[in-house]
This record gives structure tokens, sequence and C-alpha cells, in this order.
């Protein structure tokens, strides 16, 4: 297992961000070629990402994968998402390019350290772009990069993992790429397990915005955080983007709730899912079953 955690400080956070984001904008000037461009934009957000989670005391586990699963493989990582510190955790663990919407690339700071970080931006609001963001994610894929994607398509507070969107995932199938279910749970925050009195200093979801729950962050003084690698999916044996979906949330799923975590009955907050545009959104968000 890997462990990560130190004490924090927020104003040191506030530095590295800045730092982050000052040498993310030289590299974008002085580098031509864009893979080279996205590889130095990947490992950046790494390297940031280990410093802000050493910060703000973060214990990150890894559990259930293999010490070879990264060696000579690329993966369409598909993961549970519930806070931008989702974000920072994978990136530590494992350099790749994520993919979110143009909704965050339109949030104050929180989308120019998106861009920064080298994110691709997907048009949720318009069904119409899916072929063009699957063949752009595709392309980079075959650059040679991890892919990270929250097919939830929102972030959720913690009770449960929502129902998945499928369109993404015909890129797995497209470039037979291996698709590879990642479950983050935030077991404890300043040593009590996660519950509605805490959680919200974590899940950043509904109609909070960002910058009162950045600052909310110097409230932490510890987070045990679980990442669990399940079993990768190879798309070959699927060949269907709405079962590679369902197999992927399934593992998560379970994964998520073992040993009586969150509320796999539990109420989905309108204001939740209100972040989902509604021509994506599914009878099934109103409760998972």
């Amino acid at each position: 297992m890997l462990e990560i955690g130190k004490p924090r400080n927020v104003l040191n956070v506030t530095g590295i961000v800045g730092k982050f984001l000052a040498s993310s904008f030289f590299a974008s000037k002085k580098l031509s070629n864009d893979i080279q461009k996205r590889r130095y934009y990947v490992n950046n957000t790494s390297q940031a990402s280990a410093k802000i989670i050493d910060q703000l005391n973060f214990d990150v586990k890894i559990t259930k994968s293999r010490e070879d699963l990264f060696k000579d493989q690329t993966y369409f990582v598909v993961s549970n998402h519930m806070s931008y510190l989702d974000i920072l955790v994978m990136a530590r663990v494992i350099p790749s390019v994520f993919v979110t919407s143009n909704e965050i690339k339109e949030t104050f700071l929180l989308g120019d350290i998106c861009e920064a970080g080298g994110s691709l931006f997907i048009e949720r609001r318009n069904k119409k772009r899916l072929a063009e963001d699957v063949k752009m994610i595709g392309s980079v894929m075959n650059e040679g990069f991890n892919l990270v994607v929250y097919p939830e398509g929102t972030t959720g507070d913690g009770n449960t993992v929502l129902p998945f969107k499928r369109g993404l995932f015909a890129t797995a199938i497209n470039i037979g790429k291996p698709v590879l279910p990642a479950c983050i749970k935030y077991k404890k925050i300043n040593g009590v397990e996660l519950n509605d009195s805490n959680r919200d200093l974590i899940c950043w979801y509904g109609e909070m915005t960002f910058l009162p729950h950045f600052l909310g962050l110097r409230r932490l003084e510890s987070v045990e955080v679980e990442i669990d690698f399940l079993d990768p999916i190879d798309p070959k044996e699927v060949n269907d983007r709405g079962q590679l979906c369902e197999r992927s949330r399934n593992q998560i799923l379970e994964c998520y709730h073992a040993n009586g975590f969150g509320d796999p009955n539990a109420e989905i907050k309108p204001e939740i899912m209100a972040r989902v545009p509604s021509s994506f959104q599914q009878a099934a968000a109103n409760r998972v079953k």
C-alpha cells in the first residue's frame, strides 16, 4: 500500500497553485510540440497534486492493485466523483489526462487550473458533439497517456455512486484500450468517519461554489482516502458502450459499499442532478437501485 500524508498549510497550498499555474504558462510558451506540452502538463499536475495533498494531510492508501498494473499499459480510467479533490488524489497516483466539462472550464479559478493541467473539455450540453469528443479523447490516448473520466457527469455527496453516462465509453471500444474502474472513498475526515456533518468539507456538489469550498479546506486536519483499482475490462469482450458502462459502474458500486460504507439506497439530492444537463439525465438518477 502507498501512504501519503503530512501536516497541512492552506497558505502553502495557495502558493503551490500559483507556482503550478506559472510553470504551465511558461511551458505553453516554450514548448511547440503538442505532445511534449501535454506530457509536461500531466507531470506538472502530478507533482503539484502530491505537494497539495501533503499540505492538506491526506493519507492515501492504494488497495486491490497489482504493482505492475501501469508498467506497460495505459488505461481508460473511470471513477466515482465527489470533489475536485478527487483529481488531486488521482493525479498523484497516476499521471493522467483528465476529462471535464466546459462548465468547469467556465468556473472561476478552477477552470484556469484545469487548463493548466492539460485537461480535455467536453460539451455535455450538446449531445451532437459526442462523436467529436470521443475522437479527440481517443487521439490523446493514442499518444500514450492514461485518461481519467468521471462518467457520473457531476459530483455527488459521497452517499453512493450516481448513474453513469455511457457516451464516452465509445472511446475505449474505438481504440481498443482497456477500461480500468477505480473507486475512491474518503474514509475519515479529521479522524471521524464520513458522515452528514463532515462530508461537505470534502464533497463539492449541487449549488456549492468553488472559492468558498476551497477556502474551507483550512478546517481539514486529516483525511483518510482509499483508492481501489479494480479488474480491467477488455472492450473486445463487451463491444457495447452500454454494457461497458454498466459493468464498470457495478464494479465501483460494489466496492464503494463494501463493509457497509455509504448508503446504496440513498436518495439522490435534486441539487446534485441539477448540475447535469437535462438532455443527459436519466429516470434512474432519482434513486440508485
